[in-house]
């Protein structure tokens, strides 16, 4: 299958984004549309066949670029490269990584053959392809079809995961989310995961905060080495220079907000109850209410020195 094959495909998504090109769409309701819409226009593809890699990248980097500018771009977009498509335990936003979702959906074909399960489409392989060699040793020859070559290409990436005959999970049995997860690796989950992605968040807090967390919010001081201003000093207090340390922790005014903040969650929750007298649910309750604070007065804090900034 050549990248020609595949054009209707990209076609699709960017179609799809210039119908919402005319909105006024947050990051965060364009991350939504990222995740239920474009991230599913392939779905159906890739149970069929393999999506060739350069198709999928250029789908990738067209809803990338669409999060984080609302344009209909091909160029690499320089914003937060693979992290875009990481789970967001680990520090990503919960896209699906669409190449590895499509092995894994070819995955479940592999699975049949190694398990001989009982498919028509199984039984048809096994006549006119294998012709009983076993499929652990098989290899196609280049007379066959494109699409029978990829899901043998597959195979072999995939071999590792099976374990006599049984995929590597609990129960042993194949699944497309567990050969997924499978092809993510295992990855260290981010500190701040339970304090950005709390539920009980509003989504835009969440959203800064998350860049607040990986230092990717646009302070003074970034600005002023794009040279966009005049100086990267602190416009609230005049005193050093607007990082991310600075604006969040060390400048006074942060510094007397986040006090008043603890002051107040203290009085009202705990006072002179010790916190272990309430029940493990309240407790859990005081804990997510605390990450709702935290992350409200962090987006407010950003929100009131960029409006200083363009004031």
């Amino acid at each position: 299958m050549a990248i020609g094959d595949c054009t209707r495909l990209v076609e699709k998504v960017v179609a799809r984004i210039r119908g919402w090109g005319a909105r006024k769409l947050s990051y965060t309701g364009r991350l939504v549309l990222v995740q239920s819409v474009l991230s599913q226009l392939h779905v159906y593809w890739s149970r069929i066949f393999v999506i060739p890699a350069t198709v999928i990248d250029r789908i990738t980097t067209i809803c990338r670029n669409f999060l984080w500018s609302a344009s209909i771009s091909m160029a690499n977009s320089p914003y937060h490269g693979s992290l875009f498509v990481f789970a967001k335990k680990h520090g990503g936003l919960g896209v699906v990584n669409s190449r590895k979702w499509n092995l894994a959906m070819i995955g479940k074909y592999t699975w049949w053959l190694a398990c001989k399960s009982d498919h028509l489409w199984i039984k048809w392989v096994n006549h006119i392809y294998m012709k009983g060699v076993d499929w652990k040793h098989y290899e196609p020859s280049q007379n066959t079809s494109w699409t029978w070559r990829m899901i043998c290409k597959v195979k072999n990436i995939r071999k590792f995961g099976y374990v006599h005959n049984n995929w590597a999970t609990a129960n042993g049995v194949y699944t497309i989310n567990a050969g997924y997860q499978w092809l993510q690796g295992s990855m260290a989950k981010v500190e701040w995961y339970p304090l950005v992605w709390n539920r009980f968040n509003l989504p835009k807090h969440s959203f800064i905060v998350r860049l607040c967390a990986r230092q990717r919010l646009l302070t003074k001081d970034k600005a002023w080495a794009f040279g966009v201003v005049n100086d990267g000093i602190c416009e609230i207090c005049k005193l050093e220079d607007e990082t991310h340390m600075h604006l969040f922790y060390q400048c006074p005014f942060s510094v007397s907000s986040w006090q008043l903040l603890k002051d107040g969650f203290m009085f009202l929750f705990l006072g002179r109850i010790s916190f272990l007298v309430y029940s493990v649910e309240v407790q859990i309750f005081i804990k997510k209410t605390h990450c709702v604070c935290c992350s409200a007065c962090c987006f407010l804090l950003y929100m009131a020195v960029r409006e200083l900034v363009s004031s």
